[in-house]
Parts: structure tokens; C-alpha cells; sequence
């Protein structure tokens, strides 16, 4: 009888982990094919484009910075298109649906494995899911940022089971996070931090850069300086959020001198501020809240802003049952309607209703983006009280690193 029920609990468990899955998905997939999306969606039409003519996407004006591996993906893709005469822009936008699917499934389990209750675990998947923020920055926007942000959930995932081989697995995946985009680097240290030993440390350090070395090697023995600037260079444009929008929301010198004194050296202040963070605060905490405070401080002090920046703490906060989520998530998606709505054309994404939409040039979306940065500010601002919230909790955790 006792096995008779552990079978149906498991099959109940696979039934609602399907049905999540599938969820996601079905939210996702009607408004990506009904919507092109942005740059983000035109820039892998240009990047196969030019690998078609025999070029390499890398080298040319227009900024391509997704690894070699990404690009071939998209390109069977591509090819797949062309063949069923399917919509390049709402097929290439599957595999980030996918991986958002896969983010909603693996809250499921953790939610499961801390024995939360199988209500709370769909609730909480669900929240992924069906966010907004997610939905809109997939489907609508076009943004691959659930490729990397899968890895990195995944690699937390199983450091967090302290399962045989788990920092071996939880390393290589973290690597191909870093692989896909290298902003997942920002936790690393958060990962290390709850493995024990000198000797794993390092082995999970040295693990973790294996496949961003083996993608970009054989770019980078063709052009240094290429591999420099796409991907370890590479910053989001300043002047639309933060400290560096501030100057342009107020008619001021002394505000407008910050701004520019920021846009120079806000990758200093942010990168001081994450490593203090390190230092006396991440250890102490739980790996997903550490995950959620790095968040909180790149997003409130980094000089550049992509909206696709907003989701990583997502399935983090979630899994920590912050309930400054929903507050954020209300935020977010109004400002969201609102750029992407009211007035899709009056922002820094161009034409993406349509390809035969006016697109601006980014002189003129510059100049163009006061209103922009009025919209932003009460997020910006809200982020900066969660993150002193954050960091004046003192809660206590116990230790739970691995070997």
C-alpha cells in the first residue's frame, strides 16, 4: 500500500509539473508570434544574415554578442523558417519560452523538496509563469535572457541539493550560463560561497569557465579584440535609468555633471558595492537571498539598464517567498504597458510591432527619453528600499554548504 502511494504521489507530481510546463508555454507562445519584438529579435535576423553571406556576425558595426553555439541554434531555426514558411520571429523566441517553462518547473521542485506543500509549489510556480514581467520580456520584447537565467537556476539548483557530484554539475552549468551571457559571472562568488572547501572552490571556479573558453576560443584566436569588446566589454547603454537618467530628469548642472560623472565610473561603484556585498553580507545568507541581493544592487546601481534586467531576480525572490515581489511585479508591469503600449514608438526599441514600423535612431531616442526616465523612477527608487531592506535583515541560517 505504502508503494501503491508513493507511485500515485509521483505520478501527481509529474501530472502538475507537465501541466506547469505547458502553461508557461501556451501564455508565452500567442503573443510572440503575434508581436516581432525589438532589436533584440532583428539583431539574430542580421546576425544570420551576414553568416549567410559568408561573413562573421562578430565583426561588424551592429553589436552581436551571443556565443557561437547560440548562433548556430537560431540559425537551424532560421533554416526551419524558411522550409515551413513559419515566422522567423515568434519560432526563435521557443527557446526562450521553453527555458522560462523549465524555471517554473524547477521552483515547482524546490518548493517540493522543502517539503512547502504541493499547493504552495504550484502557486509558486505559477508565479513565474504567468508574471507579467516575464511574459511580456520573452514574448513581446523578444529578449533571450531566460537561456542564461535557466543555467544559473539550474546550476543554484542542484549546489542546493547537496547531491554526490553536485558541484561538478552545478559548475559546468553555471559555465554555460556564462557561456550564453556573461553576466551570470556576478554569482559565482554567491555559489562559492556555500561550498566548503579550498579544493571544490577552486574546482568549481576552474569547472565554471570551461565552456566560455571552449566557445569563444576559436573566436578569439581570430580576433582578440573582438571577443574583448562583444563580450567582456560589452555594457548596456547609460542615460535611460538610474544615476545616469537622473541628470535628464531635472534640469540641473550639478545633476546633470553626476550623471556624466556616473556613465564614466558607475562600473566601479557597482562593482565596489557587489564585492562589499560579498564580503559581509552574501555568506551569511541563504544561497537564493544572496542570488536576490546581488540582484538588487546591480539592478539599483548599474549605469546602463535593459529592461530584460528586471527578470533575474524573478525566480529568485519567488523561491524566497519575498513579498516584495508582487509590489515589484505591479511596478514593473504597469511601466511595461505603458512603453510598450501607449507609445511603442516613442522609446529606444523602434519598430517592434512592426518591421515596417519608423525606427529611431539612438541620438534621437537619447535626446527623447525624459519621459522615459520619469517612468523608471519610482522603480528605481523602489529597488533601492528593497535592497536596504535586504541588507537590514539579519536572518540566520543554518549551514548548508557542501563539501
Amino acid at each position: 500500500m505504502k508503494n501503491k502511494a508513493e507511485k500515485e504521489n509521483r505520478n501527481k507530481i509529474t501530472i502538475f509539473a507537465f501541466t506547469i510546463f505547458f502553461a508557461c508555454i501556451f501564455v508565452r507562445i500567442i503573443p510572440a508570434f503575434m508581436v516581432y519584438g525589438t532589436e533584440d529579435v532583428s539583431a539574430w535576423h542580421f546576425a544570420i544574415s551576414v553568416l549567410e553571406q559568408g561573413k562573421n556576425p562578430y565583426s561588424q558595426s551592429y553589436v552581436f554578442n551571443w556565443s557561437p553555439l547560440w548562433l548556430m541554434v537560431i540559425f537551424q531555426l532560421f533554416k526551419i523558417s524558411n522550409i515551413f514558411k513559419i515566422p522567423y520571429y515568434g519560432l526563435i523566441k521557443i527557446i526562450p519560452i521553453i527555458c522560462d517553462a523549465i524555471i517554473s518547473v524547477i521552483i515547482y521542485k524546490i518548493f517540493l523538496n522543502t517539503n512547502l506543500g504541493r499547493k504552495k509549489a504550484i502557486t509558486a510556480s505559477l508565479l513565474y509563469a504567468l508574471n507579467p514581467i516575464s511574459i511580456i520580456i520573452t514574448s513581446i520584447h523578444g529578449n533571450f535572457i531566460s537561456i542564461p537565467l535557466v543555467f544559473l537556476v539550474i546550476s543554484a539548483y542542484i549546489l542546493h541539493r547537496k547531491k554526490k557530484y553536485s558541484i561538478i554539475y552545478s559548475s559546468l552549468i553555471l559555465g554555460v550560463a556564462i557561456m550564453s551571457k556573461v553576466w551570470p559571472v556576478l554569482f559565482l562568488p554567491v555559489l562559492v560561497q556555500k561550498i566548503k572547501t579550498l579544493k571544490n572552490k577552486l574546482v568549481y571556479v576552474l569547472l565554471s569557465a570551461v565552456p566560455f573558453i571552449i566557445s569563444i576560443l576559436p573566436l578569439y584566436l581570430k580576433n582578440r579584440d573582438i571577443v574583448i569588446k562583444r563580450f567582456l566589454k560589452y555594457e548596456s547603454i547609460p542615460g535611460w535609468y538610474g544615476f545616469t537618467g537622473i541628470g535628464r530628469i531635472w534640469n540641473s548642472e550639478l545633476l546633470k555633471s553626476f550623471s556624466h560623472f556616473y556613465v564614466i565610473n558607475g562600473m566601479w561603484v557597482l562593482g565596489s558595492v557587489v564585492i562589499l556585498l560579498y564580503l559581509i553580507k552574501t555568506y551569511k545568507m541563504d544561497l537564493f537571498r544572496g542570488f536576490c541581493l546581488i540582484c538588487l544592487a546591480f539592478l539599483f546601481f548599474t549605469k546602463g539598464f535593459g529592461p530584460q534586467y528586471l527578470v533575474w531576480i524573478l525566480p529568485f525572490a519567488i523561491i524566497t517567498r519575498d513579498r516584495m515581489l508582487y509590489p515589484f511585479t505591479l511596478l514593473v508591469t504597469i511601466i511595461f504597458i505603458i512603453e510598450y503600449g501607449f507609445r511603442p514608438f516613442l522609446g529606444g526599441f523602434g519598430a517592434f510591432v512592426s518591421m515596417n514600423s519608423p525606427i529611431l535612431t539612438m541620438e534621437e531616442f537619447i535626446r527623447d527619453n525624459k519621459l522615459t526616465n520619469i517612468l523608471r523612477l519610482p522603480l528605481w527608487i523602489f529597488i533601492g528600499i528593497w535592497l536596504v531592506k535586504m541588507i537590514m535583515q539579519n536572518k540566520k541560517v543554518k549551514d548548508t554548504r557542501c563539501q
